[in-house]
């Protein structure tokens, strides 16, 4: 489970994050909704501890993110694992060397054991086939399947999706949608994911927090969402 007590986060005197409040229930999909800019990716970063708050404190596991030294850190993180936006491939490496390079950095495993692994990996998100590719050679969705093998390679216990749908055509989203179900359901993750995509937001149906002017304004289930009378959270679910 990940707590977050009463966060404030701000840049240079400007004020992002105002005594944010929240609980990520384990094994479940929260989703972090709100229009670009809000302040979700800094609330993710936050969590994974990349971002330094003003005040308040992140749980994970009944962890303080910042009270916790190098070591204990960066074990932490290693429960962890994030799709990026822009999937974040290494364009000097192949997709087997994308996707294994984090067992090669943070596993003893031989190497026979770990093709393995990645084959496993990226036979699950449907690229068997690719593993000498470079990312050059890739379509966006295809970048983001290999991101996703990369991500679970190390079976995370949380995964965080970066607004995992901005840029992609209908057909590749709703692709991506349901291999995100299929990883959830497999491997029992507690997912977190940040959009502003209303579309992907109706799919996955999952416990719902929005950020709006600093604050969260709505946090509960799908179905209250779509019913909820603040007029933010209105304007939101109407828009096409």
């Amino acid at each position: 489970m990940i707590e977050v007590k009463n966060l404030t986060v701000s840049f240079d005197g400007k004020t992002v994050l105002e005594n944010i409040n929240l609980t990520i229930s384990k094994n479940e999909i929260t989703i972090i909704v709100g229009q670009s800019g809000c302040g979700k990716s800094v609330l993710m970063k936050s969590i994974e501890g990349l971002i330094t708050p003003d005040t308040g404190k992140i749980l994970i596991d009944g962890m303080n993110v910042f009270s916790l030294n190098r070591k204990e850190l960066n074990k932490t993180r290693r429960k962890l694992a994030m799709l990026f936006q822009g999937s974040a491939l290494l364009d000097s490496l192949n997709v087997y060397q994308n996707v294994a390079l984090t067992l090669m950095e943070h596993s003893k495993l031989p190497e026979d054991e770990i093709s393995n692994i990645v084959s496993e990996k990226l036979e699950l998100v449907g690229l068997a086939d690719t593993f000498y590719k470079m990312p050059a050679e890739l379509s966006g969705g295809m970048k983001k399947r290999v991101a996703l093998a990369r991500a679970i390679v190390l079976q995370p216990e949380y995964i965080i999706y970066d607004e995992p749908t901005t840029g992609l055509d209908p057909i590749i989203a709703d692709e991506i949608i349901n291999l995100m179900l299929k990883l959830h359901r497999k491997y029992n993750v507690t997912s977190i994911i940040v959009t502003h995509d209303l579309h992907c937001i109706q799919r996955i149906e999952g416990n719902i927090a929005m950020i709006h002017d600093k604050k969260i304004v709505f946090d509960g289930t799908y179905n209250d969402f779509k019913n909820d009378n603040n007029d933010y959270v209105k304007k939101f679910v109407s828009r096409n």
